[in-house]
């Protein structure tokens, strides 16, 4: 079953085909597939490549090169059985029953969906890391407002930055005054001189 693609019913009466990547007793784990674009395969080429067919061109016709963070679908060419070249959106997931899959329509090689799985997890993994770096953030608000050290806080924003593949966070670690709140270092500083 698993590596069969199947026209499959979901719970909203929708038909679509569907790749099987996992399969546990009478449920199976299946991924959406949708037509390819001229996106989808542009991103299967070497990054030379892309580059080379973006040169030149004007802007509004170049084609974005995906970074690999942001990248959800794998290009499944067409396989006998699909009408056009496919890919396969691994974030759209359908828990499904025997019962809901009405034919086999082809199958992949083993390939492609250890492809689609190593996919999967890795949104997995990102969308984990940018949850505790919303959380870090919350926490660092919180500690500046109430005046407290948050340097081990921003060490680890700094690391889930990196793993997650953003741009290289700004170090804060050599401010003065340990993180605490800065003192005014310019326009005009009021001094108070309280009375005898």
């Amino acid at each position: 079953m698993i590596g069969n693609i199947y026209l499959i019913r979901d719970h909203n009466k929708r038909v679509f085909p569907a790749l099987c990547l996992k399969e546990k007793e009478q449920t199976m784990t299946m991924a959406q597939i949708r037509k390819a674009n001229e996106g989808d395969v542009f991103n299967t080429q070497t990054r030379t490549q892309m580059e080379s067919y973006n040169r030149g061109r004007k802007v509004k016709d170049q084609i974005k090169i995906r970074e690999k963070y942001e990248i959800n679908t794998v290009y499944i060419d067409q396989p006998c059985g699909l009408k056009s070249k496919s890919v396969v959106m691994v974030n759209k997931l359908h828990k499904v029953k025997s019962d809901q899959v009405i034919k086999h329509i082809s199958e992949v090689p083993n390939k492609l969906v250890f492809k689609c799985i190593n996919v999967m997890t890795n949104i997995q993994r990102v969308k984990k890391l940018k949850e505790e770096l919303h959380i870090l953030k919350k926490k660092v608000n919180l500690a500046q407002i109430n005046n407290e050290r948050y340097q081990d806080y921003e060490k680890r924003i700094e690391e889930i930055i990196r793993k997650i593949g953003y741009r290289k966070g700004k170090s804060r670690i050599k401010k003065p005054f340990l993180n605490y709140r800065e003192v005014p270092n310019s326009g005009y500083i009021k001094i108070y001189k309280g009375g005898r």
